[in-house]
């Protein structure tokens, strides 16, 4: 904080004193986040993340346990603040590889393990009733080692090898592939960590086992067909996206519009769901659909340039799908909720594009104070309670 003062303005606001006039008062146009920004998903994303972990123990390998006791909101947004997880199916897949680390670290027979690496190729699929039934059987292998949810709990909250220590691993490195961090933290070995990979194997470019439990949880059977063209296998009636809601008012978004014009999203959420929740919640007016890129626009860019997904905090495909919207004299700035939309912002000024602003939104965490603190030491021109206070910064703006 001392290394860039701010400037408090009550209600959760907060605007770095040399930006207040000769950065924000410059912005020509806005780019929202979806998620957590425009969109409240803590009872649909974020569920869905509780559920797939849960679905994917409880039901898959068939372990004994409770529901919602492995990963909560507080473990979500904990995992969030490090800036390694803005998108929700590599969470997933962080929360899911991390306990499967903790069982296959039980295991001394190298049997189980050569037996798993045997049947399980790495390549998905074997066909996915046929995947799902091997993994049955190898819960059944882990039930019979007495491991259940309780020990898991347990080791959960180990001082060595509890989730804190997990998280502490991608607080240090934001960079870190899930398995990586695993390694660092665990240093259990190529074997098992292949086992891990082949046991849940996820892949943003590919329709995975992850993603599709995780996708028929969030949008249910229905909206699964619609968007997939493919039938549902694991049949959940009432998709979790119909519990979403706005976070800003629409008289905020009119005066927004007013002021700056059409404006855009930047987010990792896929397209068809994305502009089926705007359209949805009645947000489409407010949007310049040229200026809409989500995440299949983002995987083509990366695709076409023949990178791994530059999925936040990476700032090389925002950088450049902006580019060939926003001409280079455009002040605009960026509106997000997590340490990775800040931290995004931060790489894309290293990478020469001093035109970007950062407003950082408090909405979707529980650790406000701290994440205020992050995003101060990330240089954010404003911080905000949540998107309906943007008005107000510009109307103090305008004070000046």
């Amino acid at each position: 904080m001392n290394e860039s003062p701010y400037e408090e303005f009550g209600d959760n606001i907060a605007l770095r004193s040399d930006s207040i006039t000769s950065h924000l008062s410059k912005v020509e146009k806005l780019i929202f986040d979806c998620d957590g920004v425009l969109v409240n998903d803590k009872e649909s994303y974020r569920q869905t993340i509780i559920h797939s972990v849960d679905f994917y123990f409880l039901n898959l390998l068939g372990l004994q346990g409770k529901e919602k006791e492995l990963v909560n909101q507080d473990d979500i947004q904990k995992l969030k603040d490090t800036g390694a997880f803005n998108n929700d199916w590599k969470l997933t897949h962080a929360f899911i590889a991390y306990y499967l680390s903790l069982i296959t670290s039980q295991f001394k027979d190298t049997k189980i393990f050569q037996k798993i690496l045997f049947e399980l190729d790495g390549k998905l699929p074997l066909e996915l009733d046929n995947f799902l039934k091997k993994i049955k059987s190898y819960g059944e292998t882990y039930l019979r080692k007495e491991v259940e949810i309780q020990y898991l709990l347990k080791i959960k909250n180990d001082p060595k090898f509890g989730i804190v220590n997990f998280t502490n691993v991608f607080h240090q490195n934001p960079e870190l592939s899930v398995l990586k961090g695993i390694d660092l933290l665990f240093n259990i070995g190529k074997e098992q960590l292949e086992i891990i990979r082949r046991l849940c194997p996820y892949d943003i470019e590919k329709s995975d086992l992850l993603r599709r439990l995780f996708n028929e949880i969030y949008l249910g059977s229905d909206l699964f067909y619609k968007f997939s063209n493919r039938k549902p296998k694991f049949n959940f009636p009432d998709g979790l996206i119909q519990k979403e809601t706005t976070i800003p008012s629409l008289e905020t978004l009119a005066k927004l519009k007013e002021t700056f014009g059409p404006m855009g999203i930047y987010s990792e959420r896929p397209r068809k769901e994305g502009l089926y929740i705007l359209k949805k919640l009645g947000l489409m007016e407010y949007f310049d659909r040229e200026t809409l890129i989500f995440n299949d626009r983002i995987k083509d860019w990366s695709q076409s340039n023949s990178i791994q997904f530059a999925g936040k905090p990476d700032a090389r495909a925002f950088v450049s799908l902006l580019e060939k919207i926003i001409t280079e004299n455009h002040i605009v700035a960026y509106i997000g909720d997590t340490i990775s939309d800040a931290l995004m912002i931060k790489n894309a000024k290293e990478l020469g594009k001093k035109n970007l602003m950062f407003i950082g939104t408090l909405s979707s965490s529980a650790s406000k104070i701290e994440l205020n603190k992050r995003y101060m030491k990330l240089g954010a021109e404003a911080i905000v309670k949540d998107v309906n206070s943007i008005v107000t910064i510009f109307d103090k703006i305008r004070q000046y």
